[in-house]
């Protein structure tokens, strides 16, 4: 899927820098997922994640239960993992509760290595996409040259556009919490942004906002310094509705950096 990038303040006179992180085995190798929501559902609401094949394995603190055949439940993660597809493992997780997403993992079956999921009323699936994102277009500022950032002191924001299903999953596992509207969509505050092994941080992260900005792509922008997680909330909100989006061209007329 072409990726575009979310730039902040005046993009010509600050272009910020650009990386560009790849994961082609993410296209290849997988894991895969699809994203079930509830009708009134949304973006790490009413919602769950599955995830196969599952590359862990349940905690030895899980719990075990009736359905699916095999399955743990582990309450602070909110998920659920489970044998299925001769000796594979899949996994789910979401905030629908331990009964729903039990019933919903009973729906899951495996058609070409991939997951699929029998309709039922009241819920509905995204096509299969990856978990790992393939790409993930960065761009970071020193927040000093942002008008709308003063308050936050002289560390990094940065922003990143990705795809896959990967962001959503952490967010339940983590437990982030609603953070209202960015650009009009329903975002989530998270102390740990997604995905880890790309070190947005540079420093303390004080946090970021995440939302889903398009079918099968996530925003986010963060602040990696020292700051309240008020106040990093309201000027990255600021800063992100001001922001201007890059389309997947002007994104290669960067020429940006590529990361690991």
């Amino acid at each position: 899927m072409p990726l575009g990038a979310l730039t902040l303040g005046d993009h010509l006179r600050l272009p910020g820098w650009a990386i560009e992180h790849w994961d082609c085995d993410a296209l290849t190798l997988g894991p895969w997922s699809v994203i079930i929501r509830a009708a009134d559902g949304h973006f790490a609401s009413k919602s769950a994640v599955v995830i196969y094949p599952f590359p862990g394995q349940p905690g030895p603190l899980d719990t075990t239960v009736a359905t699916p055949r095999g399955g743990k439940w582990n309450a602070g993660s909110r998920s659920l993992v489970w044998p299925i597809n001769e000796g594979y493992n899949a996994k789910i997780v979401g905030d629908l509760g331990q009964t729903q997403l039990a019933d919903l993992a009973t729906r899951i079956t495996i058609q070409e290595g991939r997951p699929r999921f029998s309709p039922v009323d009241g819920f509905a699936a995204t096509t299969v996409t990856t978990y790992r994102p393939p790409a993930v277009h960065q761009l970071s500022y020193q927040a000093v040259e942002l008008e709308q950032a003063g308050g936050l002191g002289i560390d990094v924001i940065w922003t990143a556009v990705m795809s896959g299903a990967g962001a959503e999953a952490q967010a339940f596992e983590d437990g982030a919490r609603p953070a209202g509207l960015v650009r009009g969509k329903p975002a989530i505050f998270t102390a740990n942004p997604y995905p880890p092994r790309y070190s947005f941080a540079t420093g303390q992260n004080s946090g970021a906002l995440v939302w889903e900005s398009a079918r099968d792509e996530v925003t986010c922008i963060g602040y990696d310094g020292s700051a309240t997680a008020k106040e990093t909330i309201e000027v990255l909100r600021a800063l992100a509705d001001k922001g201007k989006l890059l389309f997947p061209a002007q994104w290669l007329s960067r020429d940006p950096s590529p990361g690991g």
